[in-house]
């Protein structure tokens, strides 16, 4: 039956629209009239129509006003402007203002009235319809939004059940996750909303029944108009129904979690006191919220795994650190005082077992940055120093190493009088590394040069070599924690440049390599040459 409300203070005009909708034999309707725009306001507040026709000038109100008030109150159905002017201009500002559409009364006939229905009502089903899905597709963004937010597994739930209480309308909602017993597989509560936890703590824990068995097997959704009414009600014990002080149950809909791989964690149950509340458009918000949960205990299950492996890596080293140095400082204890007693022949043992314990002290020292860089707290304490007296104090200590591999040393020395803002042991250690790295990769008879320029308020320090350069294809990954790349680099395990980049960043500063394959590496790294807030 199509509900139909005419607005038009003319009886000729009403009597018309009757005539014309009497030869509609295939659509049954019913129509209410009102002569006054105040009187159809007065009857759309208390009914519901299919459809209104709406005369723009009528005793109370008059043109395009009468539909603005109207469209005011009357938002969700369609309503077409009835008018004895055949003016296009009015036409189509009426309908920028909401009308479906617009009727010339003098050409009102019965196929076009005909049309003009069914086109309203399609159209306007068709925007609420749109409407429905667009506010459907924004909340679930918004849960989203709001759970990717959230890591903490036991909020994180609560959360979800909160959500899709409100989005369902349900008087109370509950998240219940799988538990695996000896009974088969049961649920346990994680978390309620709309309801105190004592409701349930008294009831057990509900089983795979016939009305709870699909959400447990991840079969879909449940929505029941009447769960009182329905097949599976009361077919398993104690109770064969609702147990005694359950909260009031009459519509049901409950929607299982499914994880990324395929095991149902648990499933979301909502419950309203009136019959047939839950509709097709909460089941869908209540999937929807569904995968998003999974896709958050999923997310937050990860993070928890991470933090605690992070913490158990983190134990690992401080107990393998302190005992390594303990045993590395004996040792080195040890042939301090053994170095006077050993024969000639055995000095060079003696110097193998230095340098590996050196190399082991610095890896030790590495894995410690390392750790700091991954938390956070990598320790930098810049001051203002004399940039001359830094690079000349590192000169001095690395100038053996590439004497001793037969490679030209170049050293530009700092100009007189340049400070920069910097850690001096923490700087010494970046340019060590760099240096370090380009005696190791150029061969017998290369170059390494260090050198210093200004750059406005930075100084930028470059350390060069001549050795076979890093193809195009790695260098973006240089400073990746634990790359090697390709060229043969003997030992080291590839973390000197990642804590290279990571000191420099903590100064303020920015680090970086140009490099041609055949034709050697520049690696080159900026300090402030003042202290920040005087830069």
């Amino acid at each position: 039956m199509l509900r139909l409300l005419l607005v038009e203070d003319n009886a000729g005009d009403a009597e018309i629209v009757r005539h014309r909708l009497a030869a509609l034999r295939e659509t049954p309707w019913q129509m209410a009239q009102a002569e006054t725009l105040e009187e159809g306001l007065a009857l759309a507040r208390t009914r519901q129509f299919d459809l209104i026709f709406l005369d723009l000038n009528l005793p109370d109100s008059s043109g395009l006003e009468t539909l603005d008030v109207l469209r005011a109150e009357v938002t969700e159905g369609p309503v077409v402007v009835l008018t004895g002017t055949d003016d296009l201009d009015l036409a189509v500002e009426a309908l920028r203002r909401g009308a479906d559409d617009y009727i010339s009364k003098g050409a009102l006939t019965t196929e076009l009235l005909r049309r003009t229905i069914r086109y309203a009502v399609e159209r306007r089903r068709m925007l609420v319809s749109l409407e429905k899905e667009r506010r459907t597709v924004t909340a679930l963004q918004d849960v989203g939004a709001a759970l990717a937010s959230e890591l903490n597994r036991e909020a994180l739930v609560q959360k979800i059940t909160d959500l899709a209480t409100e989005l369902v309308g349900a008087a109370f909602g509950a998240f219940f996750h799988t538990v695996a017993s000896s009974e088969g597989t049961t649920l346990g509560l994680s978390a309620l909303s709309g309801a105190p936890r004592s409701a349930f703590e008294s009831l057990g824990l509900p089983r795979a029944t016939a009305i709870f068995g699909p959400t447990l097997r991840g079969e879909g959704p449940v929505r029941v108009d009447d769960v009182r009414l329905d097949p599976r009600y009361g077919k398993s014990g104690p109770h064969h129904g609702m147990p005694p002080g359950h909260l009031p149950v009459v519509s049901y809909l409950a929607v299982p979690i499914v994880l990324r791989n395929g095991t149902v964690s648990g499933g979301l149950f909502f419950a309203h006191g009136e019959r047939a509340h839950f509709t097709i458009e909460h089941e869908r918000l209540a999937l929807g919220v569904a995968a998003w949960a999974a896709v958050a205990t999923d997310n937050a299950r990860l993070y928890e795994e991470a933090m605690q492996a992070s913490r158990a890596r983190e134990n690992l080293l401080q107990v393998v650190s302190h005992d390594l140095r303990n045993h590395l400082n004996t040792m080195r204890l040890g042939l301090q005082i053994l170095r006077p007693s050993i024969a000639p022949d055995g000095e060079r043992r003696v110097a193998t077992i230095e340098r590996a314990s050196r190399t082991m002290g610095r890896l030790l020292e590495d894995l410690v940055d390392i750790a700091a860089i991954e938390k956070g707290v990598l320790s930098v304490a810049p001051a203002l120093v004399d940039a001359r007296a830094l690079f000349e104090d590192e000169r001095t200590m690395l100038a053996p190493s590439v004497e001793r591999k037969g490679l030209e040393l170049r050293w530009v020395p700092c100009a007189e009088g340049v400070t920069v803002w910097a850690d001096r042991e923490r700087v010494q250690q970046v340019l060590g590394n760099l240096v370090s790295n380009a005696v190791k990769f150029t061969p017998l008879g290369g170059r390494v040069a260090v050198t210093t320029s200004s750059e406005g308020h930075w100084l930028v320090v470059a350390v060069e070599d001549t050795g076979p350069g890093i193809p195009q294809e790695e260098q973006g990954r240089v400073f990746d924690r634990f790359f090697r790349g390709s060229r043969p680099s003997g030992h080291g395990a590839g973390l000197g440049l990642a804590i290279a980049r990571a000191l420099v960043e903590a100064h303020g500063g920015r680090i970086w390599v140009d490099s041609e394959p055949g034709k050697g590496t520049k690696f080159s790294f900026t300090l402030l040459r003042s202290a920040p807030n005087a830069a």
